[in-house]
């Protein structure tokens, strides 16, 4: 998470749901408390739950040669301070899935 503000922004948690190549992926959650300092920012980790279908709709539509695999994430930040309010975020892009080998010694 990211914190434009002049000021620091405590979270007690995040709600989001993903999807992946343009289909809905699964949804999920984090208790996770954090403090995103002012101008800063902050990893915050959740768990993501999907279902046997999903999971292989997204699997069946990959191939070997598919180079990018894009994303949409959006969902609600709760802060706890200052004042209680929701955030809510929206982001989207690739990953790109062809690594490079790793260097020899």
């Amino acid at each position: 998470m990211q914190n434009p503000n002049n000021f620091d922004l405590g979270l007690n948690g995040i709600r989001f749901d993903i999807e992946l190549n343009d289909k809905e992926f699964g949804n999920g959650m984090s208790p996770a408390k954090v403090i995103v300092p002012r101008l800063g920012s902050e990893v915050v980790t959740g768990e993501v739950i999907t279902g046997l279908d999903s999971f292989l709709r997204q699997v069946q539509g990959m191939n070997s040669t598919a180079a990018k695999l894009r994303y949409h994430l959006q969902g609600t930040a709760f802060a706890e301070s200052p004042g209680n309010f929701t955030i809510p975020f929206d982001d989207s892009g690739e990953v790109d899935l062809h690594f490079a080998p790793a260097a020899q010694e």
